[in-house]
């Protein structure tokens, strides 16, 4: 049976992206409830207590069901659909545009070789 694991890393990756290279202090100031040590944790994959959560989605414009994935319970296992692992692919803030691009045709096309195959098997 699936169950929903928190992803700590995503949430660190969009507020880094967010942020764009402002200083902590400014985004704590924009945000007024979240302090600027807390926006450092969370980049650094710590975990926000839910007023803090809340709050940081409505800043990054998205739903908080974007920070959860599927996991195998008895494996602990994450499973990635390819619209997670693309979204994931383009999220990486260590990436460039074109290469963002061109994993996510790549993971797009695996996708779709896999779905052919075994249609035919």
């Amino acid at each position: 049976m699936a169950k929903l694991v928190f992803d700590a890393n995503k949430l660190g990756v969009m507020i880094r992206q967010q942020r764009a290279g402002r200083s902590y202090r400014e985004i704590a100031d924009e945000l007024g409830t979240v302090s600027a040590s807390t926006l450092y944790r969370l980049e650094s994959n710590h975990f926000p207590d839910m007023h803090v959560f809340t709050r940081i989605c409505e800043w990054l414009n998205v739903s908080p069901n974007t920070f959860f994935i599927e996991s195998d319970s008895e494996t602990g296992t994450a499973t990635y659909s390819q619209a997670k692992i693309v979204d994931l692919i383009r999220s990486d803030p260590s990436l460039t545009l074109s290469a963002a691009q061109v994993l996510s045709a790549l993971v797009t096309a695996a996708y779709q070789t896999c779905q052919s195959t075994s249609i035919h098997t």
